[in-house]
């Protein structure tokens, strides 16, 4: 049988991709079938016996530290960062084995080969099956449960770490590929790129003009899906958005995904999600006066001493505060701890239009406080902390509005097939002071 290549992304035979592929693997007696789904390769390699797993390894892996399978594909095309190979039998519906290999990683996957082929016993004849599934498209049926002697679970682990590492330094392909994998059964593909911009950091809003620094930058993350439909655009932006945020990569205030259908040049669809750690997200969410992000930092310096904010409601410009034991008991909370704890944390983060804060020491079964105390922020005597944050958003002063820096991610809709009854609004405001 002569080796053929079928046609799916690719015209089979005739394409570039398709000729090197079946230079480099094919043999007498093989028949491959391609197919391009998102940012993967699959080659399902079919023969009687199985094609072996290390033979086409041994022949694809050094072929690929010479050759940049994406010079091979058309421009207009999603880049490849990961080749799936499957085997099988000829007739046979569900693979015997399965290998992926992530091309930023080549020199690993060879690695990785060699100790392999160190291992395989001379009288093995054929490649041992493991508990894969194959691509929908060319075998729909699942396989038999098995195991493979030769990639442990501790390599794949340690290679999958290894690229989610790369990922969180950022580096752009790594978190190309981290990133596709939640859309690769969607036949979505996605490229990553960055860009550094000026920034402003919440911290400035305080100082003088001349303690703001010249120049601030930070970096953008922008991640461009595609794919040949107009899938949901919560099916793309959910799971993007969660593993984004999972990977606190560093260096990154935010992300842009934006999602085309292939061949068009028009974008669908935009998200801004903020990178923000949550930690500092928390904090800044606090200075800019919100109620429950302060009440959870002050649980985070009371609770060594055993003590809680169980309630943090915010009337006009003063937060109430209501103190406990932790947990909640008859026992009447320590006043002095409390007030120097509490007064010493709001001093210092000094949140935005709160000019007084009222305690109270909160007794379990008694809805009388034990105790009040009242305290000055700093924004009853410091002019620029006193305005509210509604007021200084109504203002329309961007340069100091918390929603020109913290914690929103915003859905602008800027396709044709937006339509009205979706709720959403085109504001050519919101995306100067967001994007």
């Amino acid at each position: 049988m002569s080796n053929t290549a079928q046609k799916y992304a690719f015209s089979g035979q005739e394409s570039s991709l398709g000729r090197w592929i079946i230079e480099t693997i094919g043999f007498p007696g093989m028949r491959l079938k391609l197919q391009v789904r998102g940012n993967d390769l699959r080659i399902l390699c079919e023969g009687e016996p199985c094609p072996r797993r290390t033979d086409i390894q041994l022949r694809l892996i050094p072929a690929l530290q010479k050759k940049d399978l994406n010079t091979l594909i058309p421009a207009y095309q999603p880049q490849i960062y990961r080749v799936q190979l499957y085997g099988r039998l000829n007739g046979q519906s569900a693979p015997d084995w399965k290998a992926s290999i992530h091309l930023d990683q080549i020199d690993r996957h060879l690695e990785q080969l060699k100790r392999s082929l160190q291992l395989l016993p001379p009288e093995l004849g054929v490649a041992a099956k493991e508990p894969e599934e194959p691509p929908e498209q060319l075998s729909p049926e699942a396989s038999a449960p098995s195991s493979d002697p030769f990639i442990t679970t501790a390599e794949e682990a340690a290679l999958f770490l290894s690229n989610r590492n790369l990922a969180k330094r950022g580096n752009e392909m790594a978190i190309a590929l981290y990133l596709s994998e939640a859309l690769t059964d969607l036949g979505v593909a996605v490229q990553v790129s960055a860009k550094t911009l000026p920034y402003a950091p919440a911290a400035a809003v305080h100082a003088l003009p001349d303690d703001v620094p010249d120049l601030w930058t930070t970096k953008r993350l922008w991640v461009m899906c595609e794919a040949p439909y107009s899938p949901e655009a919560s099916l793309i932006s959910e799971p993007l958005t969660q593993k984004l945020r999972d990977l606190e990569v560093e260096g990154f205030r935010d992300a842009v995904i934006m999602f085309r259908v292939v061949g068009e040049t028009q974008t669908d669809w935009l998200l801004r999600v903020d990178l923000t750690p949550p930690g500092e997200m928390l904090r800044e969410w606090a200075r800019w006066g919100d109620a429950e992000a302060i009440q959870r930092l002050l649980n985070q310096e009371l609770q060594p001493a055993g003590f809680q904010v169980c309630t943090a409601t915010l009337t006009d410009l003063t937060l109430h505060l209501f103190c406990a034991t932790l947990p909640l008991s008859s026992t009447i909370p320590d006043q002095k701890r409390i007030r120097a704890e509490v007064g010493l944390f709001l001093e210092a983060l000094a949140p935005q239009g709160i000019q007084a804060a009222s305690l109270y020491g909160q007794v379990k079964g008694s809805e009388a406080p034990a105790w009040v105390e009242w305290l000055d922020l700093p924004a009853s005597v410091h002019s620029e902390l006193a305005e509210p944050v509604l007021t200084l958003a109504q203002s329309q002063d961007w340069g100091r509005s918390p929603f020109c820096s913290i914690g929103c991610s915003i859905l602008i809709w800027v396709s044709t097939w937006q339509r009205a009854g979706h709720g959403f609004s085109f504001c050519p405001r919101t995306i100067c002071c967001t994007l």
